[in-house]
Formats: structure tokens, C-alpha cells, sequence
């Protein structure tokens, strides 16, 4: 990586951090990155997963995919509150669960959840 690149990097990661001078000087927030505010497992009711489920997330706004990773579902990056999750399956009944995000002052403290799901 180039210096000049190197700087940029830091400069983004430093706005990112944004409005409060002390997070601008941590060094975590500066170094770290961004946190899923939320990874949730989707299963059926024997707690199997469900590789095909879909989840999506919203804070009070438009729904919005989250990432799958294997039978993890990463949900929002840094977002902090009230944040909903809902999974959907073929053959299955949908389900939404409200959870509450904090932050560490810098990044979301990333919450974990099992979705089950029953057969339709």
C-alpha cells in the first residue's frame, strides 16, 4: 500500500468515526474496522440451518440484504438502536425479531441471534 494510499485509508476511517473529537483520536476506532450490528443464524425447528434462507434488516427504513456468509447472515455494518431481522425459507413461515444494537463508542457491538423458523 502507498503512503499516499495509507493515509487516505486512516483519513476514512477517522471521518468515519465522526462528530465526537475523543473517537477521532482512539486508536481502535481509527485502526478498527467496521461491525456487523447484527449475525443471526436462520434454522428450522430442530435448529438445523436453512442454507437457502433469505434475511433482510431495516432501522426503521428501507429493508435492506444482509450478507451470507456460509449459514451466518451478516445484518447492517455500524448501525446502532433498534434494528429489525427477518428470514424467510421456502416451505417456511417468516420471522421478524427486534433487537438493540450498542455501540462501544466507536462501532457496534455486534448482537447474535438464532432465527428459527416453523414449517409452513
Amino acid at each position: 500500500m502507498s503512503p499516499a494510499t495509507r493515509m487516505f485509508s486512516i483519513a476514512l476511517l477517522a471521518a468515519a468515526c465522526g462528530g465526537d473529537t475523543d473517537k477521532g483520536t482512539d486508536s481502535a476506532c481509527i485502526e478498527g474496522a467496521a461491525q456487523d450490528s447484527v449475525q443471526v443464524t436462520v434454522t428450522d425447528s430442530l435448529s438445523a440451518p436453512l442454507p437457502d434462507a433469505v434475511v433482510t434488516w431495516n432501522n426503521g427504513g428501507e429493508e435492506q440484504p444482509c450478507d451470507a456468509i456460509g449459514t451466518q447472515h451478516l445484518c447492517g455494518r455500524d448501525i446502532v438502536g433498534t434494528v429489525s431481522v427477518t428470514g424467510t425459507a421456502e416451505g417456511y413461515t417468516p420471522k421478524t425479531i427486534t433487537v438493540d444494537v450498542e455501540s462501544d463508542g466507536c462501532h457496534a457491538i455486534t448482537v447474535r441471534e438464532a432465527l428459527r423458523l416453523d414449517a409452513e
